[in-house]
């Protein structure tokens, strides 16, 4: 006998575990769709050469690594919580799963079959989304990065679940000390309708590389680094990729990654769009196929120069990286223009 939630084990975005949780439920529900279409449009970078680049979606604390949604209903406790109050952290995993709760939380990846941390013997704070459950193997399902990078449902014993739960040290207490417990909610009042207006104005910002709005993210007063948007993140993923050449820092290609799933989203998007606006947009989503294939080259350009130790391939990516931009930057001109018009 098993449990198991449906989940997506190809999500539109992966790049990043908390949005690749995010939509392994959410590309399983077709009324997130408009809202899916609505967001990952800006970008957004805090200057860290290690990670440069992720999707500007923070949520109600200003924290931009979260998996929540409108469309998820959900409760969250501690660690704390559990242990003071005698619980049985098992059988709160299989009690969620069988409710029809996702779970969410942070483990120490040492105990994780087929992951670098376990291979290496070192410890490693990392989340887990848990989906399932087999009664017979006690083994629990769940998502995340193989040891080959490779984003994927694999299996571990219950009992080892628990210890990477407890036997784990947090970097960021207030944001991964959790425990989430989280569905597709029925309420209709999370139903949302595409609106054109919001893309335009996502679209301005990004262009212009201005920041979303006033959230708490963006004005938190111990920020060290200042944060950029939209087109200026460019320079932040040159600034980066500068540093992997000159030995600084490790060769990372998840930043192009991230840009190379921003342009097939803006494909996805389009295409989408295209059944409101029919002919006028298929010339735009045919641009952006090209240039998400372009990112595609770039980041493998990336990972053959990690694989290979030759930091000097770098330049050329760079280069490459400049290209592509002002690409975007006149492709993306171009649309806004045409989209203001229909929305005027």
């Amino acid at each position: 006998m098993e449990i198991k939630l449906p989940v997506s084990a190809n999500p539109s975005v992966r790049g990043y575990l908390h949005h690749a949780f995010q939509m392994a439920v959410l590309d399983t529900c077709p009324k997130a769709t408009p809202w899916r279409h609505m967001n990952f449009i800006q970008l957004v970078s805090n200057g860290e050469t290690a990670y440069p680049v992720t999707f500007y979606m923070p949520d109600q604390f200003g924290y931009n690594w979260s998996m929540l949604a409108p469309f998820f209903e959900y409760q969250v406790i501690n660690r704390s919580f559990i242990q003071d109050n005698g619980m049985d952290f098992k059988k709160l995993v299989v009690d969620s799963l069988a409710k029809g709760y996702y779970v969410y939380t942070y483990i120490n990846e040492v105990y994780v079959p087929h992951t670098i941390a376990r291979n290496r013997n070192i410890n490693f704070n990392h989340m887990i989304l848990l989906h399932g459950y087999n009664h017979d193997t006690r083994e629990v399902y769940f998502l995340g990065y193989a040891d080959n990078g490779e984003f994927n449902e694999r299996t571990m014993a219950i009992d080892e679940l628990e210890k990477a739960y407890y036997d784990n040290n947090y970097q960021y207490p207030r944001y991964e000390d959790c425990f989430y417990m989280y569905r597709i909610s029925d309420n209709r009042d999370t139903d949302i309708a595409f609106d054109v207006s919001v893309i335009v104005h996502q679209l301005e910002n990004f262009l212009y590389s201005r920041k979303e709005g006033n959230n708490v993210f963006d004005i938190r007063a111990h920020e060290s680094n200042k944060l950029v948007y939209g087109f200026d993140v460019y320079d932040a993923c040159l600034s980066a990729l500068a540093q992997m050449a000159a030995g600084n820092i490790y060769v990372n290609v998840v930043p192009i990654h991230i840009l190379m799933e921003h342009k097939r989203l803006m494909v996805e998007r389009l295409e989408y769009m295209e059944g409101m606006f029919p002919q006028s947009l298929q010339r735009y989503a045919q641009s952006y196929v090209k240039l998400s294939r372009g990112y595609e080259s770039l980041r493998n350009l990336v990972l053959k120069c990690r694989i290979s130790n030759n930091r000097k391939m770098l330049e050329q990516a760079m280069d490459k990286l400049r290209e592509l931009a002002q690409e975007e930057r006149t492709i993306m001109e171009s649309l806004l223009e045409s989209l203001q018009a229909k929305v005027s």
